[in-house]
Formats: structure tokens, sequence, C-alpha cells
């Protein structure tokens, strides 16, 4: 209650003394304080803490509700991660199927640097012997690329395929991300180009992704061919033409 009637009035620095307080003193054990902790974090753009936060509700064994997934979902938006995979995931997660949860859970330890917390649910979720969902695969795609595990990446990029199952502009964007944070350009050029053979079109996401990529392997020719690309698509959706 304390919690919440400082952050209604904006005092958030002395709400989160009284969170940091709570979390030492391990006053945190239900849901409804772990959420309120963590959606605290959010507002005041401490997202990792946030995120540890969760871990340790985890830990706990306190179970997450909708709340905690809803709060969650807007980590994963100021995290970086595009609001089309966060559906994605959601959705997954609605099903009820242990990959889907896994899935999500590691995506949000992904995307505020977590790693080792984020590899450890990778490698159970990939032990598991689960049947994986596309979400699933981008997910863990998205997570070993950012890790730098690009070979694994690639190799769930394959597998997936191999399995019956189409990427999705998030599957190529995920690829994408993972071969320009290494400077690899061959492979963000082919995946630009697969991306385009299978007929999709790209989105405000997947053009960042590739622009991003490009400036990351130092090709800023390249980077700006694809911004060109991405003025064009905007100029398109203006003049209310839809792509």
């Amino acid at each position: 209650m304390m919690l919440s009637l400082y952050k209604k009035n904006g005092r958030l620095n002395e709400a989160t003394e009284i969170a940091k307080e709570m979390l030492e003193s391990g006053f945190l054990t239900n849901v409804l304080s772990f959420n309120s902790v963590i959606s605290l974090f959010i507002a005041d753009g401490r997202l990792r803490e946030a995120a540890e936060v969760f871990h340790q509700m985890l830990k706990l064994k306190a179970s997450p509700n909708e709340n905690t997934y809803k709060t969650l979902g807007i980590l994963l938006k100021r995290g970086g991660i595009p609001r089309e995979a966060v559906e994605q995931l959601n959705v997954a997660r609605k099903s009820g199927l242990p990959h889907g949860i896994q899935a999500l859970r590691m995506t949000i330890f992904s995307a505020v640097g977590m790693h080792a917390e984020a590899l450890e649910a990778c490698d159970e979720l990939r032990a598991s012997g689960l049947d994986f969902d596309v979400s699933s695969y981008n997910a863990v795609i998205y997570e070993l690329g950012s890790a730098g595990r690009i070979n694994e990446a690639y190799n769930m990029f394959m597998i997936m395929q191999a399995k019956g199952l189409e990427p999705d502009t998030i599957t190529y964007a995920s690829m994408t991300i993972s071969y320009g944070k290494l400077g690899l350009v061959d492979g963000v050029r082919r995946m630009f180009y697969k991306m385009k053979q299978k007929g999709f079109q790209p989105n405000e996401f997947t053009l960042k992704a590739f622009i991003d990529a490009y400036k990351s392997a130092g090709k800023f020719a390249l980077a700006r061919f694809v911004t060109q690309e991405r003025e064009f698509m905007h100029q398109l959706q203006d003049h209310g033409h839809i792509i």
C-alpha cells in the first residue's frame, strides 16, 4: 500500500528506498508484494532490477499471475523486444504449454542482459524434449545470438524448418541481430534476402534490425540503403498504402 501510494504521487525515489528495504528484509513473500516492487522498478526505468526481483520471485516459488506478466510485458517492450514478439510470447504462455512460459521468462532475462539466467533457462528448454512452437524457437534463437553463440542459433534456425515450422519476420530479425553483433555481414545479407524470398514484407522492427546490424558491422553504405527502404515504406504508409 505504501509503495502504491508513493508511486501514485510520483515519489519514486522514496518508493524505491522502501522497496530496497523490503528486499533486504525478506518481506517479499507473496505475488502481490513482488508485483508491486516489479511495477515500481519498471516505472522508474530500473529494468534489470525488476527482472532480478522476478528471478527471486521464481526462486522462492511465488507463482506469477496475470498481473505479473502484464507488467513484465512493459519491461520487454522497454527492453527493446518488439511488440509483435511480446504478443507472440504471451499467446504461447496463455496456451498453458510449459515451453511457452519458459520462453517468455528467458526473454525477460535476455532483454535486460541477464544472460547467465537466460542461458540457463534456454539450455533447460532445449534439453526438455518438448515440441517447440515458432515463438519458442524465436526466443531461443534470440538469446543464443545475443550471447554470441551464433552457430547454435543458426542450428536452431535450421532445426525449426526441418520440423516443418516456417520462420517468421521475428525469426529473421533475431538472426540478423545476432550476425550484426558479431560483424558477420554475409550472414546479415543472407537473412535479408531469405526473408524477401519467402515473401515477407519488412516491417519497422525488421528494417531497424538490418540497419543496426549493418552499422554494428561497420557497413554504413548498406545501412543507408536499408534506411532509404524504410523511409520509402513510411512514405507509402503516410499516403494510405498498406504495407
